[in-house]
């Protein structure tokens, strides 16, 4: 088990890399990469960022590594960001709570919070004013899950998330998305068993802010005791 701290008024330029059962990074200072800031390969891992600490990875900021293995709590108090995309999730049992910023630097690549096909389950919690946002200026999904054949897993946010611009690449527009993944074992959808719980504002700047695309069934509810701007749907399937 290893234990990395990055103090207040530290800056680390190396990647940090959680490769065993229970590694643990603690942020309050700054996290910043050339390429991946956090590399999460073992299980049961957990990364703090405090309100003074910033994690910035130009490829990713915090990344559960694809393939359906990696696993941990993120708990973010600061600010994560990313020119590409802030938060990846590609393993199972990962808990995503975000109690203040997560915003992309420029243009992501499918998503501000991504989650990768060969992820297995998963909840992203965004709380009371915290944000999960594209970034003025900039194209693409705030919350986007690709999803393999059977995903268990929830998002509720309770703050606000922004979809922006128009579509590019693989990105739509919306705050939330789920979309069927390309390898689903020869199932005829993606099934996620969740629910999505909406307490707060969810907002796409041209598209919907909730997107259940062709492919996906939505074993779960939708839960709106908040606000849904999108400036073509709602919510859309």
């Amino acid at each position: 088990m290893s234990n990395t701290f990055i103090p207040t008024g530290e800056t680390l330029t190396d990647p940090v890399v959680l490769p065993g059962v229970g590694d643990s990074l603690t942020v309050f200072g700054t996290l910043d990469v050339d390429g991946s800031a956090v590399d999460i390969t073992g299980t049961n891992a957990s990364i703090f960022n405090a309100e003074t600490g910033t994690i910035d990875g130009s490829f990713n900021g915090v990344n559960f590594v694809n393939g359906g293995v990696s696993s941990g709590i993120l708990t973010n108090q600061g600010l994560i960001t990313s020119d590409s995309r802030p938060v990846n999730i590609g393993g199972q049992n990962i808990r995503v709570d975000n109690l203040a910023q997560i915003i992309s630097s420029a243009s992501p690549r499918d998503g501000v919070v991504y989650a990768d096909q060969t992820a297995t389950s998963y909840n992203i919690f965004n709380g009371p004013d915290a944000v999960i946002d594209v970034g003025e200026g900039n194209d693409g999904d705030a919350i986007s899950l690709q999803l393999g054949a059977n995903v268990t897993g929830s998002v509720v946010n309770q703050g606000t998330v922004i979809g922006r611009g128009v579509p590019v690449g693989n990105n739509q527009a919306t705050a939330i998305r789920l979309r069927q993944g390309t390898d689903i074992g020869g199932a005829d959808v993606s099934v996620f068993n969740g629910d999505i719980v909406n307490e707060g504002t969810l907002i796409s700047e041209t598209d919907s802010g909730i997107l259940i695309e062709s492919g996906v069934e939505l074993n779960g509810t939708i839960v709106n005791n908040g606000t849904i701007d999108g400036a073509f749907n709602g919510v859309s399937f």
